[in-house]
């Protein structure tokens, strides 16, 4: 997450990251974007977690912790 000026080239490692997502700030504070989702944890468990949902996405673990301290951080007076 970040702001420049200019948009940059991203170069995703594949090994790290499923998309790149360039989500306005609006959308990512709206509290419609909250909620959870049930996603497999392996070994066909399926575990219900919180989770952002952006242009279609389920952004969950650590990515969605990260987002809410942000949040936390950006929306504190």
């Amino acid at each position: 997450m970040g702001y420049c000026p200019q948009r940059p080239n991203f170069i995703p490692d594949p090994r790290e990251v499923a998309a790149i997502l360039e989500i306005p700030l609006a959308e990512l504070l709206d509290p419609q974007s909250l909620g959870t989702a049930r996603v497999e944890s392996g070994l066909n468990l399926f575990i219900t977690v919180p989770c952002f949902r952006l242009q279609g996405h389920v952004v969950w673990g650590a990515t969605a912790m990260m987002l809410s301290e942000f949040i936390a951080i950006a929306t504190t007076e």
